[in-house]
């Protein structure tokens, strides 16, 4: 089973983004459930960095991703930051 969790801010959007485990929906590395969850976490990694220009902190290994952003984000960068969080 995969798990998700996410810390809303006050300022709307979210603080972090944690995913853990496996779908089993089919054997490893024939995952399409795994493989379409990991596609929207790199994505919302890569949004950050290139739309919000946002350096998130991400960590990841097999069955574990944890995105993070950083304290000092900037309200425009953290409005940007809201809808790529909200839209995964």
């Amino acid at each position: 089973m995969i798990r998700i969790r996410a810390k809303r801010h006050s300022l709307g959007g979210y603080e972090f983004l944690e995913i853990s485990g496996h779908a089993e929906y089919a054997e490893y590395g024939k995952d399409i459930v795994c493989a379409g969850v990991s596609a929207l976490a790199e994505t919302a990694a890569l949004g950050l960095e290139h739309v919000a220009r946002i350096k998130p902190l991400v960590k990841k290994r097999e069955g574990y991703f944890i995105l993070k952003l950083p304290d000092n984000v900037e309200m425009e960068a953290w409005k940007k930051a809201a809808v790529i969080l909200d839209t995964i």
